[in-house]
């Protein structure tokens, strides 16, 4: 006579997890937001801006959210922002908005990739620019 042992409901649903966990490669990544903790200016301190970076890596969009700290007048922010692979793939964005340059005033990148550019899980601000606008 053959005996089978019952395996628990609660050991099935976590082998079910692991194992869609192991085929999902980047389908499961969750998204994350990266509060950054200080100010952003340009090399010349025309503008400054506090926010926070959020990726999507199933939509793959990638966006700035902040205020602007200090201006000088209107003009066009460009954010360059670095995703770094676990495989050690660099790839770089760049975010652009016209900005009135007013104190406070909400600053929102936004990109959506066409192409996807592999799993950047780690992004960072590399450096951003302002140029005035001509008046």
């Amino acid at each position: 006579m053959m005996r089978f042992k019952i395996i628990s409901p609660v050991t099935i649903v976590f082998f079910m997890a692991m194992m869609l966990l192991g085929f999902s490669n980047n389908t499961l990544a969750v998204p994350k937001t990266v509060f950054l903790r200080k100010v952003l200016c340009d090399t010349k301190h025309l503008i400054c801006v506090k926010g926070s970076l959020y990726y999507d890596a199933n939509d793959y969009e990638l966006s700035f959210n902040g205020r602007v700290q200090k201006s000088t007048r209107a003009g066009v922010l460009t954010i360059v922002l670095e995703g770094l692979t676990e495989e050690g793939d660099l790839y770089k964005v760049k975010l652009r908005t016209a900005v009135e340059g007013k104190y406070s005033e909400i600053v929102r990148l936004t990109r959506r990739h066409k192409k996807k550019f592999g799993p950047a899980e780690q992004w960072s601000v590399r450096k951003i620019r302002y140029k005035l606008r001509n008046e």
